[in-house]
């Protein structure tokens, strides 16, 4: 109350950070005086006097419609002046925009740009983006699949980014596949280690790979693969297994299996705003309805998204 009511002093004497302030109180939910009308309007003081993160955070409000009627015009021109004052998270915003093409038309070159100049926080999200860019030349981008590995490598060493481990995964699995190299000891360990993170989707393709190798998985076979992955986890042992008996109807269904197998070495996964989602949206040509079979196996666990989106809104 004290700090509000100090705010709003120097804000009446044109204090060129209180409103700013102010507004960043008032929008925040977890306090009792969340106001979003007040964090409107003292957001929009702060915008005038070119405060990057008060642009950036209205934009956020109006493009999602947080407690307001969305208002994608004033959401894009609020963004685009925050990014302008070199606002990262605004710029990470617009790049996830300019990829997904829904409120914005699809312009590839743009997201680039826009994650290129974000990048200067090393956020896994913006590298492993622009890996699944570069991998498949999505917007008529040449196509680089070494440039592509160096960004999800960046992503995995500095953030242990366990989607990035699922999509290296897979050119790695994928090359070997194509030298006829059939351990793929490499892929497996970034499955098991995006497992550990608790992304199921690794897990599932983890178990089709094994299956290649093996014919049948049980319990030796995930433990053996667990120390050659330097983890001794008897729980994480345990838990693989019991979801391996889970989906085992599933997996052993040999037209399920191929369908699902195709689909995940196809697509990659990509962070679009507060979601991860296969880059088969990002597709332009008519893609093939998975059946509902297909789509257990490719589903991506709810729970991965925990805290996703929470710093999208300042």
């Amino acid at each position: 109350k004290k700090s509000i009511s100090y705010l709003t002093i120097s804000a009446d004497k044109n204090c060129a950070i209180a409103p700013k302030n102010l507004g960043f109180i008032y929008l925040n939910k977890k306090y009792e005086d969340y106001d979003i009308q007040k964090a409107v309007h003292y957001l929009l003081l702060a915008a005038k006097n070119g405060i990057p993160d008060a642009q950036g955070a209205l934009g956020v409000i109006y493009l999602q419609g947080l407690d307001v009627p969305q208002d994608i015009h004033k959401a894009l021109e609020y963004l685009h002046l925050s990014a302008e004052n070199r606002y990262r998270l605004s710029q990470q915003i617009l790049g996830d925009l300019y990829f997904e093409g829904r409120v914005v038309g699809r312009n590839v070159s743009k997201s680039i740009y826009y994650y290129k100049e974000a990048l200067i926080t090393n956020n896994e999200r913006i590298k492993n983006n622009l890996a699944v860019i570069y991998k498949n030349g999505f917007g008529g981008i040449k196509k680089n699949v070494e440039l592509a590995k160096i960004y999800l490598e960046e992503a995995i060493q500095q953030k242990k980014c366990a989607v990035s481990m699922f999509n290296l995964a897979k050119i790695y699995y994928f090359e070997e596949e194509e030298k006829g190299i059939k351990m793929h000891n490499k892929s497996i360990q970034l499955l098991i280690m995006s497992a550990n993170s608790k992304l199921d989707l690794s897990i599932t393709f983890l178990f089709m790979l094994l299956l290649k190798r093996f014919k049948v998985i049980n319990s030796i076979i995930i433990e053996k693969e667990l120390k050659k992955a330097n983890i001794e986890s008897q729980q994480l042992a345990d838990s693989l297994y019991e979801k391996y008996l889970f989906l085992s109807p599933l997996l052993h269904n040999e037209d399920t299996f191929e369908n699902a197998y195709d689909f995940m070495k196809t697509y990659d996964l990509i962070f679009i705003n507060e979601k991860v989602c296969f880059s088969n949206q990002f597709i332009m040509d008519k893609q093939k309805e998975p059946t509902e079979q297909v789509k257990q196996l490719i589903k991506i666990n709810d729970g991965f998204y925990e805290g996703f989106g929470n710093d999208l809104c300042p």
